[in-house]
């Protein structure tokens, strides 16, 4: 009879073991979310997911991960509370005993509230720390510039003026049911502007997201309001519409004032200072280069139009062209008068015109190739022997490595079957398995007991993309 092999975590382990090598990845779990809320806050901020052909962080998470907009927007929020001085990938230290599901309760916890939450309670127990706000009465005599969207005047309960209290309304017997209906956020949001008063609308329609955020938190924190018109909670770090409904949606004040401005600001046209002698450039330079490109090279841009005609998005569509046009990271051409080089998918391309080179990111080559032609033409169809249409003879010789029987000879013949990555995705890819190692290491040395073969695996995983590194800067001296 032949051996059956045991695979390491299908072995026998008592209760003891598997309770150490869960709560080990619990709490790993708490440090990549504030990791992950960390990096969709980079992209969102400097915008680069338009690099990929998104209009917002919203429709690249969910487009590329699968993440809903609710949890992105959590993920986010965890990062501004718990991170490193509040925007960074790391997990602050006073928070690292503390689980996913409980940083995720203590979310919606006021500083105050905050004191009172331990590693030892239960996620349920972090809830219930939890308690609704104080109404304040606003006096007649304040300003109708200081009423909370959503909230009613005093004029609309008579039963609350001076005089006109009984023992039922002063002890709350007599207030009006809350509605808990769930309301679609984009509907609260456009209702939550029309609410704003006229200096805080004001802020908005003049895009000035710092005043916006700071004036959204200072005035509308601990209210909560569900009224059949708006149902939200609000806090110190920002606002929850629909909580605890399937439309909950949460927004930090930042993100807020964000959604009102891209929604309801007024953007005034940068005014451009140039020398009177210095002649203006006409049209965009990113438009033009491409025009020019297409022009050049029509053999790639009918490999770009059959992909677009392949996928379901343009983020899909700028993976599929890098993976097509560059599969090992680098490919180029030097042509007369237009050029181009074909970089690794986070590098991107640059199209050379004269001495003048642009660069781009493959979302944007895909937008503005679309712009400018119909993938479903007929001159993009296949032609007759159903063979990819002849590229320039400029566009041909000019891949790096080359074909798969051309790769440099400092790539070993074992990896022949993997393509080499360009520098910044091998680097990205060993600083996220290091810093998985480093957190594996931290809770082992915290709370020993971890199975060995878990931590040996994550070491050879971090000791072969540094190997992988050393090999990719080789290549490169070739």
């Amino acid at each position: 009879m032949g051996i059956v092999k045991c695979k390491w975590y299908e072995m026998d382990m008592p209760l003891n073991d598997v309770k150490k090598l869960l709560s080990a990845n619990i709490k790993t779990m708490s440090r990549s979310f504030i990791a992950a809320g960390y990096y969709m806050k980079y992209i969102r901020d400097r915008e680069l997911f338009r690099d990929g052909g998104y209009n917002s962080i919203w429709e690249f998470a969910e487009d590329q991960y699968g993440i809903k907009k609710s949890a992105a927007s959590r993920w986010m929020a965890m990062n501004d509370k718990f991170s490193k001085d509040g925007n960074s990938p790391i997990l602050d230290d006073k928070y690292k005993d503390f689980n996913k599901s409980q940083l995720q309760e203590m979310l919606y916890l006021t500083d105050e509230q905050m004191e009172e939450a331990e590693p030892e309670m239960s996620a349920k127990e972090i809830r219930a720390i939890r308690k609704p706000p104080e109404v304040e009465v606003i006096a007649p005599a304040q300003q109708i510039d200081d009423q909370i969207p959503g909230q009613d005047s005093i004029e609309q309960h008579p039963e609350y003026m001076p005089g006109k209290m009984t023992i039922e309304t002063a002890t709350g017997q007599n207030r009006p049911p809350e509605n808990e209906i769930p309301i679609t956020p984009e509907l609260q949001i456009e209702r939550f502007f029309e609410a704003l008063n006229r200096g805080d609308k004001e802020r908005v329609l003049t895009c000035d997201t710092k005043a916006t955020t700071y004036l959204l938190e200072a005035r509308y924190q601990d209210v909560r309001i569900r009224n059949g018109n708006f149902n939200y909670q609000a806090n110190s770090t920002g606002i929850i519409f629909n909580p605890g409904s399937y439309m909950e949606c949460t927004f930090t004040w930042n993100e807020l004032a964000h959604e009102l401005i891209k929604r309801f600001g007024k953007k005034r046209k940068p005014v451009k200072m140039v020398s009177i002698d210095a002649p203006e450039k006409t049209g965009d330079v990113i438009s033009v280069a491409v025009k020019a490109f297409c022009e050049a090279y029509p053999g790639k841009l009918k490999t770009i139009m059959r992909i677009c005609r392949q996928c379901n998005n343009n983020g899909e569509v700028a993976r599929a062209v890098q993976k097509r046009i560059a599969p090992y990271g680098l490919h180029g051409c030097t042509g007369p008068e237009v050029g181009y080089t074909f970089m690794g998918f986070n590098a991107g391309l640059e199209i050379e015109i004269g001495k003048e080179k642009v660069s781009m990111k493959y979302g944007r080559l895909v937008v503005e190739v679309k712009k400018l032609y119909d993938p479903w033409d007929s001159e993009f169809d296949e032609e007759g022997n159903g063979q990819m249409a002849a590229e320039t003879p400029g566009e041909k010789q000019q891949d790096y490595p080359g074909e798969a029987t051309a790769l440099p000879d400092a790539w070993p013949q074992e990896l022949k079957d993997i393509p080499i990555p360009t520098e910044t995705e091998i680097m990205g890819y060993l600083y996220d398995e290091e810093r998985k190692l480093r957190e594996i290491l931290e809770v082992e040395k915290e709370e020993p007991g971890m199975p060995r073969m878990e931590i040996m695996r994550q070491q050879m995983i971090t000791a072969g993309l540094r190997l992988i590194k050393n090999l990719v800067e080789d290549c490169q001296e070739e």
